[in-house]
């Protein structure tokens, strides 16, 4: 049934690629092609009836060919799930053998690779199945299950499949060939010059000379050496290591400054200049800065296959280190970027190099005068912009300066730094006086150091935190002059945070909700202050002064945690914790000097554990349930702290382990399905339209999304009336050659001069809808007192007081269940989640019902079920051992055999048959 020219079709189909041009820059729909036995019409039925269960609208079917169909849908994923799920069902029951093969188009991409690709994925699925009918799904936003393009784009290499973009005129520059013609390209041309290959004379000379067999990024950069000013010698240098003095005696190596890299790979060695032109971004032609920029890119390849290597390994260190002689010298003697140095002297897994031996093999000499030579102008330069970031804070940063201090004294000389004045220049300089201190150093540099901190510092403190006070608020007396004065102990440091709290700006997911650790702007990641923190923390290390000391006591009393995060950073990777126990044990020890809070610092280690140590975590959970009530109590003070998502974990996590635990925040649900409610809120149009039925609702829509058939006149009757209260929408009813003006809004009515309306949206209903009908629901009760219906009747639902008939009832025209999911967009991470409240609800009745508000819609609620049945099935298993705590986070449905996917349908269906007669209809599926 597969149609092998398929794509072509899909070229020359003037339907498909207008669809195709019509996409803009930020559309991302599915396209969903469809091979089935089914006729065109039975096929459209069968859409129509997915739409309906996902509540989708559907474009038209495009005809590719006899057997298939190509749709373009917008869509999330859990709607694309539904629509496609149901669609297959609704034709497997009709016999009619079918493949959907659905595929995400990224913007960022071209239309025409997911076109191609989806054309692929069908061709792969229709070989799989070829007696059964199946869907194949590529959602990049479903983050657990994506399985990726890598096999597509590997399929465009081997079949050359790969489109050529439109060509540009002569007067345009030409733009960089695309990642997957430069791939095909190597290929190709690799493939035609292997013969010739093999004959040249530097692979013959290899191959002589060399104790391991050539790898293709060896043969790739042999003929670009090979070719260069006395290529013959310094390939035989690269091969051997011999003749090195003689080269340099000779200048050989000094003279390559001229070569251009680009334009020589271009001419001599086609394949690494693909190559290049892969790792270099950039439209154009590589410049001598990009390369050398993205040198240990270019070189990935390489050097993985010549340092991370036991075989030969001696001789492959050898050429590695000197092709990058070439190179260097290639880039007049610039000193290569970060990622080679910790390649060649730090990673302990290619590190062949001490620091000494890389200094003097590729960075410049040192000046003798007291200057910054240009590279460590421009390092320095890079360094503080970096600090600047607080996402780019880690070790890294550290060891760069270190670095830079061991080249020359002269870095950390301020007055050579091109001072602006900024934050930033004042962390720098107190990180490095805290190194002067742990090298006993005390020079006039140190002095100058000291100068700068201090200079600017406390004005610094004052008016970033008076730059985030709340509109109209200024800052407390007692909080300046606590800050200025030289008595630390005058005043306790809570007292000042209080003083302090009640005025600082809070950010906005945090305005609307209770929290015991507010979020301050002061201390947000695009403010300058998380800098001025820092230096006091590097300032006290040095030499504590007041002003630092209680700068420290305030904000671990105002912020604990990202006040100790902002300290730990600088030990830490930035994805991967603690570099080194060393480091680990540095942090914890530099903070006996700050009094930090016992609560608080447990707190720390939990957060920190959930992510890099699960062997200290569990000491934490077991040291937490151990103690007694009073010091539980106690140690909460610093966990309830934590986001919502780090606190509940861990008490979830204490509770798996000691299933007597009593799940400390389980009180929260009400505040959650607050945060819930807030994106399954309906509108006033959308509560007004579920009073009616489908065939009495004809649109609820945006005015400027209004349905040809239904932009007719608009006439006021005798009976038009206007809402009590302010609203945004207008009623109208539907006749054959105008819409009546039923309810009109008080505040933004009906234009009659104009015939415009002013409303955001309108509800159009059928002609036999009555006055009386209508008229009866003007009377639409306002947000807040929907919210507190809702809230009362949930509360009462989910302590047993009241039946799930009679929530619904209460609730159904206020809430779109279809909203209801683990993972809302949007959803204010700040407030906790439900899921570890169901999980940990030792009221199985109770537990029963929080499960059955989220699985409520008739469609998607399915889904959620499947999605809770999971995290029930996986604390089962590990509750009865079969697997460890890290695995109980980590698993996914996917990782599943047959015997547990097995278990867990049993599971599923119980719970099912449980919700369904909870809801009061039998044994019906939710």
């Amino acid at each position: 049934m597969f149609n092998e020219n398929l794509y072509s079709i899909c070229q020359n189909d003037p339907e498909v690629q207008q669809a195709l041009k019509a996409l803009g820059s930020y559309d991302n729909p599915c396209f969903v092609l469809v091979c089935s036995k089914a006729k065109r019409q039975q096929l459209h039925s069968a859409f129509t009836y997915g739409a309906t269960y996902a509540e989708m609208a559907l474009t038209e079917l495009i005809a590719l060919a006899p057997n298939t169909q190509l749709l373009l849908v917008e869509g999330e994923y859990s709607e694309i799930k539904i629509l496609v799920d149901a669609t297959l069902e609704y034709l497997k029951e009709n016999n009619q053998l079918t493949w959907m093969a659905v595929f995400r188009h990224n913007p960022i991409g071209q239309p025409s690779d997911t076109l191609r690709w989806n054309v692929t994925q069908l061709q792969q699925l229709i070989a799989d199945n070829r007696l059964h009918s199946r869907i194949a799904l590529n959602d990049y936003t479903d983050r657990q299950n994506w399985p990726g393009i890598k096999q597509y784009r590997e399929y465009d290499q081997v079949e050359g499949n790969e489109q050529k973009r439109p060509s540009q005129t002569a007067e345009q520059p030409k733009a960089k060939p695309s990642l997957f013609s430069r791939m095909l390209s190597k290929i190709f041309s690799h493939a035609a010059s292997t013969e010739n290959e093999h004959e040249a004379p530097y692979l013959q000379q290899a191959n002589a000379l060399l104790t391991f067999p050539l790898n293709d990024e060896l043969i790739e950069v042999a003929p670009f050496i090979y070719y260069l000013p006395a290529g013959d010698k310094l390939w035989h240098y690269v091969l051997t290591g011999e003749n090195g003095d003689t080269l340099r005696e000779q200048d050989l190596l000094l003279n390559l400054d001229h070569v251009l890299v680009a334009l020589h790979a271009k001419q001599h060695a086609p394949a690494f200049f693909q190559r290049i032109c892969c790792a270099v971004a950039t439209s154009g032609f590589p410049e001598q800065s990009e390369i050398q920029d993205m040198l240990d890119c270019i070189f990935e390849g390489l050097s993985d296959k010549l340092l991370k290597t036991q075989e030969s390994h001696q001789q492959k260190q050898g050429c590695y280190l000197r092709i990058l002689d070439i190179f260097y010298h290639l880039l007049d003697q610039t000193p290569f970027n970060e990622a080679i140095y910790e390649q060649l002297v730090e990673d302990e897994d290619t590190a062949c190099l001490n620091f000494e031996t890389y200094k003097q093999r590729f960075i410049p000499p040192e000046s003798v005068n007291d200057e910054l030579n240009v590279r460590q102008e421009q390092a320095m330069t890079e360094l503080l912009d970096d600090l600047e970031s607080v996402h780019g804070l880690d070790y890294s940063i550290l060891k760069r300066i270190t670095r830079l201090r061991s080249e020359t004294r002269n870095v950390c000389d301020p007055n050579l730094w091109q001072l602006q004045g900024n934050p930033n220049e004042g962390l720098l300089a107190a990180m490095m006086l805290a190194m002067d201190k742990h090298e006993n150093v005390h020079d006039q540099h140190s002095q100058a150091l000291l100068q700068l901190i201090d200079q600017h510092l406390l004005s610094a403190i004052l008016d970033n935190i008076s730059a985030e006070l709340k509109p109209k608020s200024t800052l407390p007396k007692v909080v300046k002059v606590w800050l200025e004065q030289a008595d630390l102990e005058a005043v306790n440091a809570k007292q000042i945070a209080v003083e302090l709290s009640a005025c600082l700006e809070l950010e906005n997911s945090h305005k609307q909700i209770q929290s015991a650790q507010p979020k301050y702007e002061l201390l947000s990641s695009i403010s300058d202050f998380h800098m001025l923190l820092a230096t006091c923390y590097w300032r006290s290390l040095a030499n504590p002064t007041s002003l630092t000391q209680r700068v420290i006591a305030l904000f671990l009393a105002l912020a604990p945690q990202v006040t100790l995060s902002n300290f730990a950073q600088f030990y830490c990777n930035r994805y991967n914790g603690f570099v080194t126990p060393r480091l680990q044990q540095d942090f914890y020890q530099s903070l006996q000097h700050y009094n930090v809070s016992e609560p608080d610092l447990f707190a720390f280690k939990v957060r920190y554990c959930q992510q890099y140590d699960m062997a200290e975590y569990l000491v934490l959970i077991a040291a937490y349930f151990q103690s007694e009530p009073a010091q539980r109590q106690y140690l909460e003070q610093g966990i309830l702290r934590l986001r919502p998502i780090c606190y509940q974990q861990f008490f979830a996590d204490v509770w798996r382990m000691n299933p007597s635990y009593i799940f400390t925040s389980a009180h929260e649900y009400v505040d959650i399905f607050q945060e819930i409610h807030r994106h399954a809120l309906r509108c006033d149009d959308e509560v007004f339209a579920t009073h009616f039925t489908k065939e009495q609702l004809l649109c609820v829509d945006y005015v400027e999304s209004i349905a040809k058939q239904y932009q007719l006149p608009i006439k006021l009757t005798a009976a038009t009336r206007v809402m009590p209260r302010d609203t945004n929408f207008t009623v109208l009813r539907y006749q054959k050659d105008h819409l009546e003006l039923l309810i009109d809004s008080p505040n933004r009515p009906f234009d009659r001069n104009e015939g415009f309306l002013n409303v955001l949206s309108v509800v159009i209903l059928a002609p036999d809808v009555t006055d009386k009908a209508v008229f009866s629901l003007i009377d639409l009760p306002p947000l807040e007192t929907r919210n507190e219906v809702i809230t009362q009747s949930l509360t009462q639902y989910i302590t047993g007081n009241i039946t799930f008939s009679d929530y619904q009832h209460a609730t159904k025209n206020y809430i779109d269940s279809k909203v209801y999911s683990l993972d809302i967009e949007g959803y204010n991470r700040d407030v906790g989640n439900i899921l570890p409240i169901i999980l940990t609800t030792q009221d199985a009745a109770k537990q029963l019902r929080l499960i059955s508000i989220l699985t409520s819609h008739p469609v998607r609620g399915k889904y959620v079920l499947n999605d809770i049945c999971l995290e029930l099935y996986l604390d089962k298993i590990f509750q009865a051992g079969h697997i460890t705590l890290d695995e109980r986070h980590a698993i996914r449905r996917k990782d599943l055999n047959d015997a547990a996917r097995k278990e867990l349908a049993t599971l599923q269906k119980k719970t099912t048959k449980q919700l369904a007669t909870l809801h009061g209809v039998g044994d019906a599926i939710c």
